[in-house]
């Protein structure tokens, strides 16, 4: 609960022209609400982190990402 609590504010005012910094941070959040069991929103968080990714879809580490989530459905 104290990482939540340290990074939904941070996230909040953090700049979305560094997308895969947030991103990054944004997957930490997601870590954070699986640890305390709140998988719904550990989903939406994770979400929002990879929406975060899309405009870097060209960098190999995101497509890579990109087609493991694809095929692990």
């Amino acid at each position: 609960m104290r990482a939540i609590a340290a990074l939904e504010p941070v996230l909040a005012t953090f700049p979305d022209t560094h997308a895969r910094d947030k991103a990054l941070y944004l997957t930490w959040l997601a870590d954070a609400y699986l640890d305390v069991n709140e998988v719904k929103q550990a989903c939406l968080i994770a979400d929002r982190a990879f929406r975060r990714l899309a405009p870097n879809a060209a960098i190999p580490a995101v497509a890579e990402l990109t087609s493991r989530l694809a095929s692990s459905y």
